[in-house]
């Protein structure tokens, strides 16, 4: 019975071409930056205008919030 000797060229090819798609994706979210997300917003319904949002922002997770909705 023959056993194949494990070469340590197989996997570095297959670390390099990981580290390929991990640059990439890198410089992609670098490039095109993450999306903020809004966390209060208004709408105006002719001469009112309503304004929806958190007291404290951005809203973090374990610390105690307000929620606003003020008519105006």
């Amino acid at each position: 019975m023959k056993v194949g000797k494990i070469s340590s060229e197989n996997s570095s090819n297959a670390l390099s071409g990981f580290g390929l798609v991990a640059t990439v994706m890198l410089f992609m979210f670098l490039w095109f930056g993450a999306i903020p997300a809004s966390a209060h917003t208004f709408v105006n319904i002719d001469n009112i205008q309503i304004d929806v949002g958190w007291e404290i922002e951005p809203p973090v997770v374990g610390i105690r919030n307000d929620f606003v909705f003020k008519i105006v």
